[in-house]
């Protein structure tokens, strides 16, 4: 093939017919004072807007932007507009998954800015253009375009990745698992969260996730979760650890107590029935940290050598209450539990609740010992309907799930009317401000247990077809 008589660029020129198009010459003095016009003209004092480097400044929502005239080339001049939106996180998946979203903002999202890598780790926008033939419009149009972008921009990737990973080894959905819990974070809960895990792994144990919480587990091959960190919780980010449940794991009296006396109280700090809360806050600190995982390691190494308590033998309901019914350990034990609490009448009311729930169909459920559920699922969702509840400060009294969540019910109206104005008629029914309470005393008799029953069965019949 004959070479071509010139270099690429030429042939390439020729080919498209370039037309070289003359460029009003213009200085960079110049350029700069118009610069200063365009910010007098946005009502912003170019003196008082210049760094000692000559950088002008202004901002927009959340967005800072920075203006100059640059030697960009040697001998070329260019306008230079810029705005930084995120430090790129150091987790290469993270850098990974950031580095693949702003290809496709750079392709279709911020016209004619472009975004780039600064300094190493600075993601920012910018436009760049040649001083010849430039014009004020032209300089307003380059600051619309990076400030919008910046200001549209900046705060939703800097939530989706300014999220700070621990440094262990993970597979790819404990990776993703422990990303959408810190997520869930405040930056500095984010790096406590990090810091326990990294100080977990460093001191042979292992990290784990369930649905939407991160575990601590013991080092051994199906070791148990010892610690969980939770960020969305209702109080914000908190780690939780077995309290009550200790002795039943077999844990020695004094290995229980020297765990617990180990353990941090940061203010907030809480013991709920079963577990211990501990807040992660910016009263959390790197030493109660450190605290913490070395009393973890302490209940590790104790619960190894434990020997766990057989679980007791579950109550003889139909014994002892006359009950018929099929059900878990734990809710059979909740069941005695709130039986006994109760006085005679009480229990009446309730034995012929449970008995009529369970011959229907459904499910019952309890976590405590002084209440048991009547659960329902409609579609894909469980909750309980009914919860009986045994006397404590006030007498015993029936919750109930009222109004029905619609979009729980969507196209069951007819059977969620049904039951709202049936159980609102029921004696002592009170609403409350998330649900319904009935107090079992003398007005809510057997008759009234046998109507309320009927409503939540047919309400149960209603829904069947919502689970095929």
């Amino acid at each position: 093939m004959a070479e071509r008589p010139y270099g690429r660029v030429e042939w390439f020129d020729s080919l498209y017919g370039r037309q070289e198009r003359s460029k009003a010459a213009i200085s960079p003095p110049e350029a700069q004072a118009m610069v200063d016009r365009v910010f007098a003209s946005l009502g912003i004092d170019p003196q008082e807007a210049t760094d000692e480097d000559g950088w002008r400044h202004l901002g927009l929502g959340t967005a800072h932007a920075m203006v100059n005239v640059l030697e960009w080339d040697r001998g070329e001049y260019s306008l230079a507009v810029w705005s930084p939106i995120l430090r790129s996180p150091q987790d290469v998946r993270l850098r990974a998954a950031l580095f693949e979203d702003l290809l496709r903002l750079n392709h279709h999202a911020i016209g004619q800015a472009r975004v780039s890598l600064l300094e190493g780790d600075l993601v920012a926008i910018s436009v760049l253009r040649p001083i010849a033939d430039l014009e004020a419009d032209d300089i307003v149009e380059a600051i619309r375009a990076v400030l919008e972008a910046a200001d549209r921009l900046d705060e939703p990737l800097q939530k989706r990745y300014e999220v700070a990973m621990p440094n262990i080894e993970m597979d790819r959905t404990t990776w993703e698992t422990v990303r959408d819990v810190l997520r869930l974070c405040d930056p500095y809960a984010q790096r406590m969260f990090s810091y326990l895990m990294e100080g977990w792994v460093a001191r042979k144990g292992r990290v784990t996730t369930g649905k939407h919480t991160i575990g601590l587990d013991s080092g051994a091959p199906a070791g148990k979760t010892l610690a969980a960190l939770i960020g969305g919780a209702s109080a914000g980010p908190i780690v939780t650890v077995g309290w009550n449940s200790l002795a039943r794991q077999g844990l020695r009296p004094a290995d229980e107590v020297a765990f617990k006396g180990a353990i941090p109280r940061p203010p907030r700090f809480e013991i709920t029935e079963s577990s211990a809360h501990l807040p992660v806050d910016d009263s959390f600190t790197e030493a109660m940290a450190d605290q913490f995982l070395n009393a973890l390691a302490m209940l590790d190494k104790a619960l190894r050598k434990a020997e766990p308590v057989p679980p007791p033998k579950p109550p003889d309901l139909e014994k002892r209450w006359g009950l018929k019914i099929n059900v878990g350990g734990a809710t059979q034990r909740g069941i005695d539990a709130l039986l006994e609490a109760c006085s005679p009448e009480v229990r009446k009311v309730y034995i012929l609740l449970i008995q009529g729930w369970h011959d229907a169909g459904q499910k019952l459920y309890t976590k405590t010992l002084n209440s048991v559920a009547l659960r329902l699922s409609v579609y894909s969702h469980t909750f309980a309907l009914c919860s009986l509840w045994a006397p404590s400060e006030k007498p015993a009294y029936l919750w109930l799930y009222y109004p029905l969540f619609h979009l729980y019910f969507r196209g069951l109206d007819e059977a969620r009317l049904r039951y709202e104005q049936g159980v609102a008629r029921m004696p002592g029914f009170t609403p409350q401000n998330s649900g319904a309470s009935i107090t079992v005393d003398e007005a809510f008799t057997d008759k009234s247990a046998k109507q309320l029953l009927k409503l939540l069965s047919r309400l149960g019949e209603d829904v069947k077809p919502t689970l095929s």
